[in-house]
């Protein structure tokens, strides 16, 4: 995969699973939406690329998605610390 189809594919993992309601909470304009998306994609993909340890991305992206989710006013910072603990979760599970 390239970096732009990374890049789509993990906003659009991100999208979906977050879900209408968390990403236009609070009449966020869909620029602002589009923005965390990519924001997203782009920290899971960074944290990806900076460890020689494992880390699972959709994993990453998919809890960051859910944290969204059951707190649509959720910070990035809450996201990625959501998504930084579901990859560090699935990596003990596996080593």
């Amino acid at each position: 995969m390239t970096e732009a189809e990374s890049l789509a594919y993990y906003a659009a993992i991100f999208a979906a699973d977050a879900g209408t309601d968390a990403l236009y909470y609070d009449d966020r304009y869909t620029d602002e939406m589009a923005h965390m998306c990519v924001t997203v994609a782009k920290e899971a993909i960074r944290r990806s690329e900076a460890t020689e340890d494992c880390f699972y991305t959709m994993a990453f992206v998919e809890a960051a998605a859910n944290a969204l989710n059951q707190c649509h006013a959720a910070t990035l910072e809450e996201m990625f610390e959501a998504g930084q603990m579901e990859s560090d979760n699935l990596a003990g599970m596996w080593l």
